[in-house]
């Protein structure tokens, strides 16, 4: 079932209430997708403190979480994970005196990342994009999101999780390769 925006406004201003409402049920569901998130995708089983296996960044060999509040009064994990993958020897190479060395363990350790999280829509969803161009023409691209929108720089990211700033952003941390028009996620 496809819903208008107007729904989907609708409903995410009856999330925030209700989040902003119920604040302790909030807390206990964030809690819940929290532990879900530890013992099945990084594999960390908190009451033994001990990895169950390989998870989503490797094989856990420590892991601690705290939790807190944003400007927006939502909840968020900061966590400290590590991986037996991130060996001791890349780890001193990140602080080596010798920029080149440190310069190398940083590529590696993205590479390291960038082989193991990663997202996408998948290639089931296709999006609809109407471009207007200089000329005041109206083009429709559709295709999946990845061929449609690039991600916008990093520090609209960081923007739009400011709690002042984030007014400014709006949600556009994305826009269209085609008219460079700047789209929510949304």
């Amino acid at each position: 079932m496809k819903c208008s925006e107007e729904d989907c406004i609708s409903a995410f201003k009856i999330r925030k209430e209700t989040r902003l409402k119920y604040q302790g049920a909030w807390s206990l569901e964030f809690q819940s997708v929290m532990d879900i998130f530890t013992s099945h995708l990084l594999k960390w089983d908190v009451k033994t403190k001990t990895s169950t296996g390989q998870g989503i960044l490797g094989t856990v060999r420590a892991f601690f979480a705290a939790d807190k509040e944003q400007g927006q009064k939502t909840l968020h994990r900061h966590c400290q994970i590590w991986i037996e993958e991130m060996n001791q020897t890349l780890r001193n190479a990140l602080f080596d005196n010798d920029p080149s060395t440190r310069k190398e363990a940083q590529k590696t350790f993205i590479e390291i990342v960038d082989s193991t999280i990663s997202a996408s829509y998948g290639t089931q969803l296709f999006i609809t994009h109407n471009c207007i161009e200089d000329n005041n023409q109206q083009t429709t691209k559709s295709d999946t999101p990845e061929n449609v929108f690039k991600e916008k720089r990093p520090n609209s990211f960081r923007q739009a999780r400011h709690k002042e700033l984030y007014n400014d952003v709006k949600g556009e941390i994305m826009f269209c390769q085609e008219c460079n028009q700047s789209i929510s996620t949304t």
